[in-house]
């Protein structure tokens, strides 16, 4: 059975600045793995513009429909699978490091990727 509402670790966030505003890249984490391709949707920036999301929060995932995206680093190669974050819940603000020994996926075919340690699909859980 699926982890409907996985409960991860945001190890940061990047602002990458579009025409109308900006977007949200999080560095992810379920303990074991990091994933760099998590994005907050837009009506959610304002948890990273006002502090709420800080390095090392914990969240539980509640709405996270996964796109393949191509990127720089994909060129030619299968698609990177982003997991756009629609309902989230802040779970822990202050926790102050990383939990766990989180590897880094490279979602290159030859490892795990994130969606598929925690078997997880297009999750809608309103």
């Amino acid at each position: 059975m699926p982890n409907e509402n996985p409960i991860l670790q945001v190890f940061g966030n990047k602002s990458l600045p579009e025409d109308n505003s900006d977007r949200y890249r999080l560095l992810i984490s379920d303990g074991k793995y990091s994933y760099a391709y998590g994005m907050l949707v837009v009506s959610l920036n304002y948890l990273t513009v006002d502090g709420q999301l800080e390095n090392f929060t914990i969240i539980r995932a509640k709405k996270f429909p996964v796109n393949n995206v191509a990127t720089k680093a994909t060129a030619g190669k299968d698609k990177r699978k982003l997991l756009i974050f629609w309902i989230l819940n802040l779970l822990w603000l202050e926790v102050g490091e990383i939990l766990g020994n989180p590897q880094t996926l490279n979602d290159d075919g030859e490892t795990f990727t994130l969606l598929e340690v925690l078997d997880i699909k297009d999750v809608d859980n309103d």
